[in-house]
């Protein structure tokens, strides 16, 4: 089964996101210039992260619904969860990276053994 959800563009115009079930294979393209490119996009991002307010027609719920059931019988929450950890890990690690480079900073203007 194949759903083609409409989502908002940053120009206000929007995009084709084309969710498609295959006995459980869950794959989502989308027609934007980084999606083109198969690359990971907002708005395929969103949709995957159950975001409604990303239709651009909210005459399509019902659709969206339906692809929110798919996904979460899939493995995508499990991927979603991870990218959240690691972005918060990432977060911590360029604060740390921040501190040790004002370290630096303050050791070039007062000097250091």
């Amino acid at each position: 089964m194949k759903i083609t959800l409409k989502v908002h563009s940053s120009d206000g115009d929007f995009y084709n996101v084309n969710c498609k079930n295959n006995d459980g294979v869950i794959s989502i393209k989308c027609d934007c210039v980084a999606g083109s490119y198969t690359k990971l996009c907002k708005h395929k991002l969103l949709i995957v992260s159950g975001q409604n307010e990303v239709l651009y027609d909210v005459s399509q719920t019902e659709d969206f619904n339906t692809v929110q059931g798919w996904i979460c019988n899939s493995e995508y929450p499990a991927l979603l969860n991870k990218l959240a950890i690691l972005e918060k890990e990432l977060l911590k690690k360029k604060h740390e990276v921040r501190k040790v480079k004002e370290l630096i900073e303050i050791a070039m203007r007062k000097g250091i053994k």
